[in-house]
């Protein structure tokens, strides 16, 4: 799917399990925290002291949970259930938009369905405070052929036990 900017401001989005309420307080308290720091700084420069801007480089890359493995193709991406999204966080441009890769992994012939949240920084905390809901949903099937049931196979013949009993058709 697509992420797009239709605005004139840079934003930052991070997709997390719907349903993982300690990722949402943990992005609500790192969000707090990037108001107040930045409420001090407008009222340090309100007051015309100057202003001691943090260095460090924010991290936004995703943590590699499996950086220890050489090829993997999913290093840096979210698993939740079944899927992997790809990226799970970045910053989206004005005018631009992000493509997030989406991959299942179904086991047996099974319906899959999940709950993930997108949260973008800077939007409205009264519209949808848990973040935008996105429902993704998949069926995974095992191919194969059907050898047992030969009403359904022929539906639209019909199936005799033995050709002795077709000639009195």
């Amino acid at each position: 799917f697509e992420i797009k900017n239709e605005g004139i401001f840079d934003f930052n989005f991070i997709l997390f399990d719907y349903a993982d309420d300690a990722k949402r307080n943990e992005i609500r308290e790192k969000e707090r925290e990037e108001k107040e720091a930045a409420k001090a700084e407008k009222e340090a420069q309100a007051a015309g002291q100057k202003v001691k801007k943090d260095t460090k480089k924010k991290d936004t890359k995703p943590a590699k949970k499996d950086a220890g493995k050489k090829g993997d193709p999913h290093a840096g991406a979210l698993k939740i259930g079944q899927w992997i999204f790809n990226p799970p966080l970045g910053t989206v441009a004005p005018d631009s938009s992000q493509t997030v890769e989406v991959t299942f992994q179904g086991n047996g012939a099974k319906l899959y369905e999940q709950s993930i949240a997108c949260h973008v920084t800077g939007r409205d905390p009264g519209d949808q405070p848990d973040g935008i809901l996105y429902e993704v949903i998949a069926e995974s099937c095992i191919p194969g052929i059907n050898t047992e049931n030969f009403d359904n196979i022929f539906e639209e013949q019909i199936v005799i036990p033995s050709l002795s009993n077709s000639q009195n058709v």
